[in-house]
């Protein structure tokens, strides 16, 4: 059975190293791939969602995918690595920004990372840059994405571990490829009873059970439809519905459309995207 973490890929897309001089404003935005950004000097204060982290040397801060947020830099110069990556999509789940306080073991990625970039890539990149393209000719690649995934895997179970109930319960839907389970499933994993563990989710969540596993379960539905390039009847049949019909139902019953209508609209937003940011490249 696939893992969430233990499984984990990334495929690098940009890096850059930044020097942002303040004060500044970097407007709201969010994008379609995962950002982690490796505090170097200055500080820094990141708005992702409805949360603020004051980001300064030492700390890391990871944004995942559809996560709005936006920057706000004080007087003063701010530097910091930044790495945009993809990963595979049974990996995808409702994963908030998370935040590193300065430790001894963010010092030491961050240390590793400085290493890197001055002793391993291509001398042209040293110093401020923005925005690197990653290329097949490009063989720091095969040091920097497994150095990526094993912080990513180490940060997000630790977290993990403090997870409520319900988030114990997603991120077994997520585990488990949103594959179908029920309410006695579901309390007997957590050894409950049906009962007892509905109660509990639902002071969590405001939800019943059977509600929260729905919900959960269509939202890795989205992510499936979102990141790859599987149609309803293949996430259907990845997912444990009997039949594409009834995935159809069900989705649309919580998403209130159809799975192809969901994906068209989502990759024609991505394509739209990518000219729009083209353009303002050129």
């Amino acid at each position: 059975m696939p893992q969430l973490l233990s499984d984990f890929t990334a495929s690098l897309q940009f890096w850059d190293y930044t020097i942002t001089r303040g004060p500044k404003l970097l407007e709201q935005h969010m994008h379609h791939y995962w950002q982690m950004n490796l505090a170097d000097t200055g500080e820094a204060f990141f708005y992702c969602e409805n949360k603020k982290y004051h980001v300064k040397p030492w700390n890391i801060l990871i944004i995942p995918p559809q996560c709005r947020h936006k920057i706000i830099y004080p007087a003063g110069e701010f530097g910091c690595f930044s790495f945009k990556f993809h990963m595979r999509a049974l990996e995808i789940g409702n994963f908030e920004a998370l935040y590193l306080a300065e430790s001894r073991e963010t010092r030491a990625h961050i240390s590793i990372i400085q290493t890197l970039v001055r002793e391993l890539f291509p001398e042209q990149k040293s110093g401020e840059f923005r925005d690197v393209p990653v290329t097949g000719e490009d063989n720091y690649v095969t040091i920097l994405e497994p150095l990526l995934q094993a912080m990513l895997v180490r940060y997000y179970r630790n977290r993990n571990n403090q997870l409520t109930l319900a988030g114990q319960l997603r991120q077994l839907l997520i585990e488990n490829n949103g594959r179908p389970f029920s309410l006695e499933e579901a309390a007997g994993h957590f050894s409950y009873s049906p009962g007892h563990f509905s109660v509990l989710i639902k002071k969590e969540t405001g939800q019943g059970a059977k509600q929260f596993i729905d919900r959960e379960r269509s939202r890795i539905a989205c992510h499936y439809l979102e990141f790859t390039h599987m149609n309803a009847s293949e996430v259907a049949s990845y997912m444990g519905f009997p039949d594409v019909l009834t995935f159809c139902h069900f989705f649309r019953r919580q998403c209130g459309s159809s799975p192809g209508a969901f994906q068209k609209k989502f990759h024609t937003g991505i394509q739209l995207s990518k000219k729009i940011t083209e353009r303002t490249r050129t």
